[in-house]
């Protein structure tokens, strides 16, 4: 999945769109799979650090370039960015819902990520709230 996000070297938006329709098709296969082993207690899914600590740091460089974007004064399209945010989200919860060893770089990581999904989420309120006024 990480090489999906990164195997795209333009900056044109349909290739960025179309990595992120692909992760998102990735993502339901690997829900569908993992979902018959989340059902069973005794088979817990486990992570290598290794895999845990490069899939947080992708994700967290790909919500810095959306957060960039939203917060940029010519966002050219809302709507793409909204979906975007959705699928990493989703993808940050599904790696955090397998167990493993929490490395230093993947602590470090996710309160950067949890500190930018509240500037995030204050952002989003406010332009909810600014067009609702006009």
């Amino acid at each position: 999945m990480i090489g999906l996000f990164t195997e795209h070297h333009s900056n044109s938006k349909t290739s960025i769109q179309e990595s992120f329709q692909r992760v998102g098709e990735l993502l339901r296969v690997l829900v569908h799979v993992s979902l018959s082993f989340r059902d069973s207690p005794a088979t817990s899914l486990i992570i290598e650090p290794q895999v845990q600590d490069a899939f947080i740091a992708t994700l967290e460089e790909k919500f810095k370039v959306v957060e960039s974007e939203v917060l940029s004064e010519n966002i050219t399209s809302f709507f793409l960015l909204n979906q975007q945010l959705v699928l990493l989200s989703r993808l940050l919860q599904f790696v955090l819902s397998f167990r493993s060893s929490w490395t230093p770089q993947s602590k470090d990581s996710c309160i950067n990520l949890s500190t930018m999904l509240f500037r995030l989420a204050l952002v989003s309120c406010m332009g909810v709230m600014a067009r609702t006024t006009y």
